[in-house]
């Protein structure tokens, strides 16, 4: 290594950094080859953690059902769900997502699936909505922060940003603009709204489900 006059090492050496194929930045998981299968998989080990550092109100059975719908809402799916803003999830993500969310939620309110209980009557008993539903508010979220932005605002550039080259065979994969793209069609939804920010959380808004929560 070299040494400047100073005996610190040289801004050559300095700017020697080993090659890694993932790397976390900001809390998310980076990969090399894209996709969002690696943080998905982190943003579940890391939700697992927090969910056992409460099981004594998760899995207690005097706890109120409205206490732990609380406990969960407000400190085990943030940890779920941490950088989905930016996520473009393939069906086997979601599916894997929600999963680990439902598992959870077996155990919280003590049914098995020999209980015959669906999915949608225990997000009701715990007035939640269904996790691609907040997934895809989230996105839309942060759609409508970034069409705020000025136009020369290095977000919006990158938002149009067409990447130069030819395109593999193949089904292409799925993006965050196709994404958003198809929920707005789903609400019947324009970028226009997003220009006034009261009335875009309004049109986004995922309601819980509608059965009656902590019933």
């Amino acid at each position: 290594m070299e040494m400047n006059v100073t005996g610190t090492p040289s801004l050559d050496d300095q700017l020697k950094y080993p090659k890694v194929d993932r790397f976390t930045y900001l809390g998310s998981m980076l990969h090399q080859e894209g996709g969002c299968a690696n943080e998905v998989n982190a943003r579940i080990q890391k939700g697992w953690l927090k969910w056992r550092s409460i099981t004594g109100v998760m899995c207690d059975k005097k706890m109120p059902i409205w206490l732990k719908s609380k406990a969960y809402k407000s400190i085990v799916r943030p940890v779920l769900l941490y950088g989905s803003e930016t996520w473009a999830l393939d069906a086997t993500e979601e599916t894997l997502l929600q999963a680990t969310e439902m598992r959870m939620i077996r155990w919280s309110l003590e049914y098995t699936k020999l209980n015959h209980m669906t999915n949608d009557c225990l997000r009701a008993k715990m007035g939640i909505q269904p996790m691609a539903d907040l997934i895809n508010e989230n996105r839309l979220k942060w759609y409508g922060h970034i069409l705020r932005r000025e136009t020369s605002d290095v977000n919006r550039k990158v938002l149009n940003m067409e990447v130069p080259g030819k395109r593999g065979r193949g089904r292409p994969r799925v993006t965050w603009k196709g994404q958003v793209d198809k929920v707005m069609m789903t609400k019947k939804i324009n970028p226009n709204m997003a220009l006034t920010r009261s009335r875009w959380k309004k049109l986004i808004k995922t309601n819980p489900t509608t059965v009656g929560p902590y019933a």
